[in-house]
Protein backbone atom coordinates (compact mmCIF):
# COMPACT_ATOMS: atom_id res chain seq x y z
CA UNK A 1 0.00 0.00 0.00
CA UNK A 2 3.00 2.35 0.58
CA UNK A 3 3.74 2.05 -3.09
CA UNK A 4 0.65 3.11 -4.01
CA UNK A 5 0.31 5.89 -1.64
CA UNK A 6 3.72 7.25 -2.94
CA UNK A 7 2.34 6.62 -6.46
CA UNK A 8 -1.14 8.59 -6.10
CA UNK A 9 1.29 11.53 -3.65
CA UNK A 10 3.73 11.73 -6.95
CA UNK A 11 0.65 11.70 -9.34
CA UNK A 12 -1.21 14.49 -7.71
CA UNK A 13 1.99 16.74 -7.21
CA UNK A 14 2.63 16.47 -10.90
CA UNK A 15 -1.35 17.28 -11.56
CA UNK A 16 -0.80 20.15 -8.92
CA UNK A 17 3.10 21.19 -10.98
CA UNK A 18 1.26 21.38 -14.79
CA UNK A 19 -1.94 23.12 -13.67
CA UNK A 20 0.77 25.90 -11.99
CA UNK A 21 2.69 25.83 -15.17
CA UNK A 22 -0.27 27.58 -17.27
CA UNK A 23 -0.13 30.97 -15.47
CA UNK A 24 3.71 31.10 -16.52
CA UNK A 25 2.79 31.32 -20.29
CA UNK A 26 2.54 28.06 -21.33
CA UNK A 27 -1.36 28.29 -22.03
CA UNK A 28 -4.29 31.06 -21.99
CA UNK A 29 -4.11 34.64 -23.63
CA UNK A 30 -0.84 35.09 -26.32
CA UNK A 31 0.69 39.28 -26.20
CA UNK A 32 0.29 40.71 -28.87
CA UNK A 33 3.27 41.63 -30.59
CA UNK A 34 3.99 44.95 -31.04
CA UNK A 35 4.95 46.14 -34.59
CA UNK A 36 7.14 49.42 -35.53
CA UNK A 37 7.19 51.27 -38.30
CA UNK A 38 10.05 50.64 -40.38
CA UNK A 39 11.60 54.45 -40.67
CA UNK A 40 11.77 56.10 -44.23
CA UNK A 41 15.03 56.44 -45.58
CA UNK A 42 16.77 59.90 -46.66
CA UNK A 43 16.68 59.65 -50.66
CA UNK A 44 18.08 62.32 -52.39
CA UNK A 45 17.75 63.15 -56.29
CA UNK A 46 18.94 65.83 -58.79
CA UNK A 47 15.73 67.43 -60.36
CA UNK A 48 17.21 69.98 -62.02
CA UNK A 49 20.73 71.86 -63.02
CA UNK A 50 21.99 74.62 -64.76
CA UNK A 51 25.04 76.91 -65.93
CA UNK A 52 25.36 79.94 -67.60
CA UNK A 53 25.85 83.26 -68.23
CA UNK A 54 24.07 86.24 -66.41
CA UNK A 55 24.42 89.79 -67.17
CA UNK A 56 24.87 92.67 -64.91
CA UNK A 57 22.15 93.93 -62.72
CA UNK A 58 19.82 90.86 -64.17
CA UNK A 59 17.82 87.63 -63.11
CA UNK A 60 18.14 84.38 -64.26
CA UNK A 61 16.38 81.45 -63.67
CA UNK A 62 15.56 77.34 -64.51
CA UNK A 63 12.31 75.81 -63.70
CA UNK A 64 12.36 72.66 -61.96
CA UNK A 65 9.64 69.74 -61.05
CA UNK A 66 9.72 67.60 -58.02
CA UNK A 67 7.47 64.65 -57.87
CA UNK A 68 6.30 64.65 -54.17
CA UNK A 69 6.88 66.76 -51.33
CA UNK A 70 9.84 67.26 -49.73
CA UNK A 71 13.36 69.65 -49.14
CA UNK A 72 14.61 71.38 -52.16
CA UNK A 73 18.56 72.01 -51.26
CA UNK A 74 19.76 74.65 -54.09
CA UNK A 75 23.87 75.31 -54.47
CA UNK A 76 24.52 77.96 -56.75
CA UNK A 77 28.16 78.83 -57.60
CA UNK A 78 29.25 81.85 -59.91
CA UNK A 79 33.01 83.02 -61.22
CA UNK A 80 33.80 86.41 -59.22
CA UNK A 81 33.89 86.42 -55.79
CA UNK A 82 33.20 90.18 -55.23
CA UNK A 83 29.79 90.01 -57.11
CA UNK A 84 26.61 90.40 -54.78
CA UNK A 85 24.34 87.50 -56.26
CA UNK A 86 20.86 87.01 -54.54
CA UNK A 87 19.58 82.89 -54.81
CA UNK A 88 15.42 82.46 -54.82
CA UNK A 89 13.28 79.64 -55.03
CA UNK A 90 9.24 80.68 -56.36
CA UNK A 91 6.31 78.19 -57.30
CA UNK A 92 6.27 78.35 -61.29
CA UNK A 93 2.17 79.62 -60.90
CA UNK A 94 1.68 81.84 -60.85
CA UNK A 95 4.61 82.69 -62.51
CA UNK A 96 7.70 85.22 -60.80
CA UNK A 97 7.73 88.16 -63.63
CA UNK A 98 10.36 90.77 -62.69
CA UNK A 99 7.95 93.21 -61.84
CA UNK A 100 6.76 91.36 -59.55
CA UNK A 101 10.19 89.96 -58.19
CA UNK A 102 11.46 93.46 -58.14
CA UNK A 103 8.44 94.32 -55.69
CA UNK A 104 9.06 91.11 -53.55
CA UNK A 105 5.79 90.27 -54.27
CA UNK A 106 6.32 86.69 -56.04
CA UNK A 107 5.55 83.85 -53.17
CA UNK A 108 8.93 83.00 -52.44
CA UNK A 109 10.00 79.75 -50.71
CA UNK A 110 13.51 80.66 -50.24
CA UNK A 111 15.11 84.17 -50.21
CA UNK A 112 18.87 84.38 -50.16
CA UNK A 113 19.61 88.06 -50.35
CA UNK A 114 22.74 89.19 -52.04
CA UNK A 115 25.91 88.49 -50.58
CA UNK A 116 29.72 87.90 -51.87
CA UNK A 117 29.52 84.33 -49.89
CA UNK A 118 29.95 81.58 -52.42
CA UNK A 119 29.27 79.08 -53.29
CA UNK A 120 25.34 79.60 -52.29
CA UNK A 121 23.14 77.05 -50.63
CA UNK A 122 19.52 77.55 -49.25
CA UNK A 123 16.62 75.09 -48.87
CA UNK A 124 12.89 75.35 -49.60
CA UNK A 125 10.39 73.55 -48.37
CA UNK A 126 8.15 72.47 -51.12
CA UNK A 127 5.11 70.94 -49.71
CA UNK A 128 3.58 69.06 -52.90
CA UNK A 129 5.23 67.90 -55.94
CA UNK A 130 5.42 70.42 -58.96
CA UNK A 131 6.99 72.89 -60.70
CA UNK A 132 8.95 75.41 -59.07
CA UNK A 133 11.66 78.42 -60.52
CA UNK A 134 15.23 78.82 -59.37
CA UNK A 135 16.00 82.79 -59.64
CA UNK A 136 19.28 83.68 -59.69
CA UNK A 137 19.88 87.82 -59.74
CA UNK A 138 23.00 89.35 -60.16
CA UNK A 139 23.16 92.97 -58.61
CA UNK A 140 26.43 93.34 -59.44
CA UNK A 141 28.13 95.81 -62.32
CA UNK A 142 30.11 92.35 -64.06
CA UNK A 143 28.83 89.97 -65.95
CA UNK A 144 28.73 86.69 -64.17
CA UNK A 145 28.80 82.65 -65.29
CA UNK A 146 26.44 80.83 -62.58
CA UNK A 147 26.05 77.29 -62.06
CA UNK A 148 22.97 75.50 -59.93
CA UNK A 149 21.89 72.46 -58.79
CA UNK A 150 18.47 71.56 -57.28
CA UNK A 151 18.43 68.48 -55.34
CA UNK A 152 15.30 66.63 -54.07
CA UNK A 153 15.57 65.72 -50.36
CA UNK A 154 12.65 62.95 -49.12
CA UNK A 155 13.17 61.69 -45.46
CA UNK A 156 14.96 62.05 -42.65
CA UNK A 157 17.86 63.52 -44.30
CA UNK A 158 20.71 65.50 -42.88
CA UNK A 159 20.40 69.21 -42.92
CA UNK A 160 21.84 70.86 -46.37
CA UNK A 161 25.72 71.15 -46.03
CA UNK A 162 26.06 68.63 -44.10
CA UNK A 163 26.72 66.02 -46.61
CA UNK A 164 27.75 66.70 -50.49
CA UNK A 165 24.36 67.01 -52.22
CA UNK A 166 24.75 64.05 -54.59
CA UNK A 167 24.87 61.47 -51.71
CA UNK A 168 21.89 59.09 -52.66
CA UNK A 169 21.91 59.79 -56.26
CA UNK A 170 18.92 58.36 -58.12
CA UNK A 171 19.43 59.88 -61.22
CA UNK A 172 19.53 63.60 -62.64
CA UNK A 173 17.29 65.90 -64.02
CA UNK A 174 17.92 68.11 -67.03
CA UNK A 175 20.59 70.60 -67.60
CA UNK A 176 19.25 74.06 -68.89
CA UNK A 177 20.99 76.72 -69.35
CA UNK A 178 19.94 80.02 -66.95
CA UNK A 179 17.62 82.42 -69.00
CA UNK A 180 17.38 86.40 -68.34
CA UNK A 181 14.04 86.90 -66.62
CA UNK A 182 14.32 90.42 -66.84
CA UNK A 183 16.09 93.41 -65.03
CA UNK A 184 16.78 94.59 -61.73
CA UNK A 185 15.44 98.19 -60.62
Amino acid sequence: MVGLERRRTTWLAGSVLLASLGGCGGGGTTPTPVISATPTPCTQSIVGSATGSLPAESVGGIGFTTPVAGRADVTVDWTLATSAIGVYVVPASPQCAIDSFNARTCGFLAVSEPSAVKPRKVSATVTTGGIYQLMVANYSGDDESVSGQIVLSIGPCPTFGATSPTTNRRGSGPALSMREVGRLR
